[in-house]
């Protein structure tokens, strides 16, 4: 361990230029010095270490006199910890990263903001007259930055920084602008704008020649185009010289249409907007009048833009057609055919004799609401004469009539445990607790309504985990103008019932309850593994002595990243649910929380090479214990030779314990299948955007390879898009 110690600083400094460079080395040193210290001291870094280590450098850095935030302090500690990591020597628990969900904003947030967007809507109408009265270039350029903002929403820094790279060559269509994804981006990469007609009515007139592509939009208002000289590319320095020069001239002409709109409006002054600047910033949401949503708005506020959508999408939001034409446009013509990945189980044999999901229909959620309120019924009974409360003969009295109806309510989903019997539960055992007869009937109206058992997912209770629970709560409190306090009760209660029935051991995959506030937009998760940390949690699940117990916790933990299977999924899988065909693995989810979660997954096209080498190695291990017995009555993960699976428990809570000692206390399972749908919406961007893959940090990882993503495109039966290149590839001759 000495010998460890001693060279700390120098495998760090050979490993940090992977995660910073050099010239970054001032800020980090603080961070480093404290990480070295630390591996000094304790050998290690785990979660409790790593709490007495920020809140040390959070007060060294106050010492020094450095003012950086705590999402600063959090993303370089996070690299030097990752830097140590790389080492091989040291194990170190990285801090969790949040990622900030952009919440977006439909009303003003003070009387005076709302003051400065009426005067901004009113000189959003005054424009078209001012225009008219001056069709020079100069308005016109004007004219054009002021729509960009009230027609589409673009922020400010993003209209600055479009205006100041655009040239008339990047109008591909009539109604169409190329615009760059960020301003210091010089790939070939554009974001493809679709202009609607008061914003298209400004562009600079088409003349009969090509267009120009070495000047600006109108040069005298917006400069000299921004450019790279030779093979120098222009700085971030350079850049934002050129964005202020566009603000300045923008702010010039904008002083000529401000004195005209004062002198002709003055009745629609309300508040103060005097410069473009401020015009900008007020006028963002009044494309919602126009029908867009904030939550399409929201993406325009700043750089980086967004991923280009297609322009028919694009088109929906500026033109609206009648139901008519609609019908007339889709009569007689074949609906689309469905992307044909994840597959569902059509056939009854594949599928198992008891994976029919149950229907729900208005009869049956009516009946189990029935057994509810006929145990608050049975309560009225035993309340005392004075007050509300059940007395304690009547709580053992109806403590027998609870049982009868909870027996009777299970008999309505027969092998399952549906959410009328543990509400049953629960709410006897609030009236045990002490609380009024009026007050449980209070909460029984509150959170029990008839749709709520109209959903599928109440028919057994043991499947939620915290997808269902956000799922329940979204359904319920949609299409309900409730105000802040409403809002705060319904969770409340919710909240209540939840824990109770993680008490009775029932919710075993719900990691985190939801917070009893009034919260609008709430983000419970907000990162997602990335290849570099699945690779370490790869490397933590290696069992010194016990191959066995190594190479079945891989293919758990390749399961839930690579197929997005929930923990319960895991542990009902059977060794016949992988199947290998001529190369290719695949694996059937016969049963789960929903219809919806029966399907096939192409595990070779999801799975990189060395995890699905270690499923068919797991699988084949499974097979040689119990050889010659059939494999649907196999377990893929159990003990040696026990045909009894594990449960969650036995198997699930040791891979998080031993995952939570690398990823700190906020891992969880359920956070592989999130990151298995983050980076399949990536990868399927990547199919249909060659170029998209070159521009990720990740770009050299199997994930975004030609040959896992031909795996991919071949998987869901789609096209993949081919560059125009002489290397591009020919497509195939069919037979």
């Amino acid at each position: 361990m000495s010998n460890r110690k001693i060279g700390i600083p120098q495998r760090l400094q050979d490993t940090a230029p992977l995660y910073f460079s050099e010239k970054k080395w001032p800020l980090y040193r603080p961070y480093i010095y404290a990480v070295i210290a630390a591996l000094f001291r304790y050998g290690s870094i785990d979660a409790d270490v790593l709490k007495v280590l920020e809140k040390r450098l959070r007060r060294r850095l106050g010492r020094l006199g450095n003012t950086h935030s705590a999402e600063a302090r959090r993303r370089r500690l996070y690299d030097v910890l990752l830097a140590a990591n790389e080492t091989g020597d040291y194990l170190c628990v990285l801090p969790p990263t949040p990622t900030k969900v952009p919440r977006p904003k439909s009303v003003a947030t003070s009387a005076r903001v709302a003051e400065r967007e009426i005067t901004a809507a009113g000189m959003a109408r005054y424009l078209s007259d001012w225009l008219k009265a001056n069709p020079d270039d100069e308005a016109r350029c004007l004219g054009l930055a002021m729509r960009l903002v009230s027609r589409i929403g673009l922020g400010p820094r993003v209209v600055l920084g479009t205006l100041s790279r655009v040239t008339p060559a990047d109008r591909i269509e009539e109604g169409t602008l190329a615009i760059p994804v960020d301003p210091t981006d010089w790939g070939k990469s554009r974001y493809h704008l679709h202009l609607p007609a008061q914003c298209r009515a400004c562009m600079p007139r088409r003349t009969r020649g090509a267009p120009r592509y070495d000047q600006t939009l109108y040069p005298s208002v917006l400069g000299a185009l921004l450019t790279p000289e030779g093979d120098k590319l222009p700085d971030a320095k350079t850049v934002k010289a050129a964005m202020n020069e566009v603000r300045d001239g923008l702010e010039r002409v904008f002083t000529r249409f401000l004195a005209d709109f004062r002198r002709d409006c003055p009745e629609a002054i309300f508040g103060p907007v005097n410069t473009w600047q401020q015009f900008a910033q007020n006028a963002r949401r009044l494309p919602m009048r126009f029908g867009i949503p904030a939550a399409w708005i929201e993406p325009f506020r700043d750089y980086p833009l967004p991923a280009s959508m297609p322009p028919e999408a694009m088109k929906l939001l500026f033109k609206r057609p009648s139901h008519r034409a609609q019908r007339a446009a889709t009569d007689g013509d074949e609906p689309p055919p469905a992307i044909a990945w994840p597959q569902w189980i059509d056939d009854p044999d594949e599928a198992g004799a008891n994976s029919e999901p149950m229907s729900v229909s208005p009869d049956f959620a009516s009946t189990r609401l029935r057994f509810i309120r006929a145990f608050l019924r049975e309560a009225e009974q035993y309340k005392g004469q004075r007050k509300e409360k059940i007395t304690k003969n009547g709580l053992k009295k109806l403590e027998a009539r609870r049982d009868r109806l909870m027996t009777n309510a299970k008999q309505t989903t027969p092998g399952r445990l549906n959410l009328t019997v543990m509400a049953i539960g629960w709410l006897y055992s609030e009236l045990e607790k002490g609380n009024t007869l009026s007050t449980v009937r209070t909460y029984m109206y509150r959170i029990f309504r008839f749709e709520l058992f109209l959903m599928e997912e109440t028919l057994e209770m043991r499947d939620w985990d915290d997808e269902t629970v956000q799922e329940v709560l979204a359904s319920q409190m949609a299409n309900n103008d409730w105000d802040r306090s409403t809002i705060a009760y319904f969770k409340q209660t919710w909240l209540g019932f939840l824990r109770y029935c993680q008490r009775l051991e029932v919710l075993t995959e719900v990691e985190s309850l939801p917070q009893a506030t009034a919260a609008g937009h709430s983000a419970t998760r907000t990162s997602i593994l990335k290849p570099i940390e699945f690779g370490l949690a790869w490397d933590r699940l290696a069992f010194d002595g016990d191959e066995r117990m190594t190479l079945q916790a891989r293919a758990a933990l390749g399961l839930g990243l690579c197929a997005g299977l929930r923990s319960k999924e895991v542990l009902g899988l059977s060794v016949r649910d992988i199947k290998c065909r001529s190369g290719e693995l695949y694996m059937h989810i016969k049963r789960g929380k929903t219809a919806a979660a029966r399907r096939k997954i192409p595990l070779h096209a999801t799975a990189p090479p060395d995890v699905q080498e270690c499923i068919r190695a797991w699988v084949d291990t499974r097979k040689a214990e119990f050889d010659g017995e059939p494999s649907q009555a196999i377990p893929l993960f159990g003990p040696a030779g026990e045909k009894m699976g594990y449960d969650r428990r036995a198997f699930i809570s040791p891979l998080l314990d031993e995952m939570q000692t690398v990823f700190g206390p906020g891992f969880d399972f359920h956070l592989l299948r999130h990151s298995f749908a983050s980076w399949t919406l990536l990868r399927l961007h990547a199919v249909r955007v060659p170029t998209f893959a070159s521009k990720l940090p990740w770009k050299d990882d199997w994930l975004f390879g030609d040959e896992s993503l031909d795996a991919l495109n071949d998987a869901i039966d789609g096209e993949r898009p081919e560059l125009l290149a002489p290397s591009a590839r020919v497509p195939k001759t069919p037979v």
